[in-house]
């Protein structure tokens, strides 16, 4: 699937800058930061303008071409070797090019599957799946003491599942109105709305954010905000 960038939202307010552009966030040296563009000649380094739909963002971006997803509807669009269909994993429900073997079929009803498969509602986008792979539905957390160790029911991604699901409490954005809502004690913080483990601030260009510790200015990171929140979730 395209990549998922970095950490969850941006913070109001903070900046030094009075420019009043296109708006960022300050990413640290080790965070992925990809300049957007509208064709390849836009990007540098040998890399090119991809141009999935990232979940219907429709922002583009430049990335390796080996790393680059793109949303499709027919085989016609895609490079030898790959097919228009969509994935197994639950993020993976877009119609993209891929190699044969990562497809699944979408469904509305079991009988749409083969006979060792199901047809998945609890996903946003149902796919035929093995039953043990598809998430199971949930009402509270009682409800996944079967589904294995710290699981949570989870009900904080609709971009992606149709209904609360079982999933490892790890991997379950946390909603919060305060840090006191957040695991403080190892360093998490309310950020809009979601705990995390730092907030990035509002940029405008370089200077608004700590240049001497490698931080940049962002400037795509606020197109993904929906996205952010989801980073560690798959």
């Amino acid at each position: 699937m395209a990549p998922i960038l970095v950490l969850v939202v941006s913070v109001a307010g903070g900046c030094k800058s009075k420019d009043t552009g296109t708006k960022g966030v300050c990413l640290g040296a080790a965070a992925t930061c990809f300049a957007g563009c509208q064709a390849d000649k836009d990007c540098t380094g040998g890399q090119v303008c991809c141009q999935s739909r990232l979940f219907g963002s429709g922002v583009q971006y430049c990335s390796a071409a080996a790393e680059c997803s793109k949303n499709c509807k027919a085989d016609s669009e895609c490079t030898q070797g790959t097919v228009c269909c969509r994935g197994a994993a639950p993020f993976d429900g877009e119609m993209e090019c891929r190699a044969p073997q990562g497809c699944v079929k979408g469904c509305t009803v079991d009988s749409d599957c083969g006979e060792s498969t199901v047809c998945c509602s609890n996903l946003k986008i149902p796919r035929c799946l093995a039953a043990a792979e598809c998430p199971k539905a949930c009402s509270a957390s009682k409800d996944c003491a079967d589904a294995g160790e710290d699981m949570a029911c989870c009900s904080t991604i609709p971009e992606v599942f149709a209904k609360p699901v079982c999933r490892p409490s790890a991997t379950c954005p946390r909603t919060c109105k305060a840090a006191t809502d957040c695991n403080s004690p190892a360093g998490e913080v309310c950020c809009n709305g979601y705990c995390a483990a730092t907030c990035p601030k509002d940029c405008f260009q370089a200077v608004d954010c700590n240049t001497a510790q490698g931080e940049t200015c962002c400037k795509l990171a606020v197109e993904y905000q929906t996205l952010f929140k989801l980073q560690g979730a798959q």
